[in-house]
């Protein structure tokens, strides 16, 4: 490569490069713009993701010492990339302990000799070179083996670990967020999540809360509006009477008290000191433009 010098420095914390008319374009310039954009984004996307996580894909069958892994995403290196399937045999001779399953990103540099479209077509000139990620599975840690021609970089990270001893494989990063929901509290309508972190049942459960302050919401502003009403049935009607205590029948029905749900499915009945009467709960059926006059109280013991 023909690069001058690589200028990005993150602890600068620069954000962006001025260019000015009068004065000369160094690549270094431009290569350093990119490195910011790329080091800000990736801010963003370690806080939502845990490098290494299984993002989707990659499913394991086990067969003895032999692992076939389904083509999957994998979160690395700030990108959420696809991953080739891959046959990882083991040593057969191992009964315990672990061996893992490892994803290795190659940094490969292309130029005009890899890749015949990187010519300048009006002057057959080499353009700018490019940056290719490959990569691959594997079934051991080749961080320290020597890099292939034209890779500027290597990485490696483990995805899966395989008991050797119960032949189970369980994802290396359990949980695939960074980001808890407690950290979003104040930021979002009705924070009423409480939950640790980002996972499918965990999402599922701040999904019902959320629903669950939605509807409260809606109970107190319907009651803001419309108080206290009766929606059907209810109706109250006295039943016998011994002399000391009186008989009261509450009829099946529903209502609205205090912006609560009043739900009756079949009808009660109680007993109250016929000196004292039962405490009564207002509620007023709402009200109709085809029933003028509808507005009632009624009993709810």
């Amino acid at each position: 490569m023909s690069i001058s010098r690589e200028t990005f420095d993150p602890a600068k914390n620069y954000k962006r490069v001025r260019y000015h008319q009068d004065r000369d374009l160094l690549d270094s310039e431009l290569n350093e713009q990119q490195d910011i954009i790329n080091h800000e984004r990736k801010k963003i996307a370690d806080m939502l993701f845990k490098e290494g996580a299984v993002i989707s894909g990659l499913g394991v069958t086990v067969t003895d010492n032999v692992l076939t892994v389904a083509e999957g995403f994998v979160y690395v290196e700030g990108y959420i990339e696809k991953v080739p399937g891959a046959v990882l045999t083991y040593d057969p001779a191992k009964t315990s302990g672990a061996d893992y399953v490892y994803v290795e990103l190659l940094k490969y540099n292309y130029g005009y000799n890899q890749d015949a479209a990187l010519i300048n077509p009006a002057t057959g000139e080499p353009t700018a070179e490019r940056e290719k990620w490959v990569l691959t599975l594997k079934d051991h840690d080749t961080s320290g083996e020597t890099l292939p021609n034209n890779v500027t970089e290597r990485k490696v990270v483990p995805v899966y670990k395989f008991d050797r001893e119960t032949g189970d494989v369980t994802a290396t990063v359990q949980e695939k967020s960074n980001l808890f929901l407690r950290d979003l509290l104040g930021t979002l309508p009705g924070s009423r999540i409480t939950v640790s972190s980002i996972t499918e049942d965990q999402l599922a459960f701040a999904a019902a809360e959320g629903l669950n302050s939605l509807l409260q919401n809606l109970a107190e502003r319907t009651f803001d509006q419309a108080g206290s009403y009766l929606v059907k049935g209810l109706d109250s009607f006295i039943g016998d009477n011994d002399g000391d205590n009186v008989e009261v029948i509450t009829n099946a029905g529903r209502a609205y008290i205090q912006a609560s749900a009043c739900r009756k499915i079949c009808p009660r009945q109680r007993w109250f000191p016929s000196r004292s009467p039962p405490n009564r709960c207002a509620a007023s059926r709402r009200p109709t433009t085809s029933a003028p006059g509808a507005m009632r109280s009624t009993a709810l013991p």
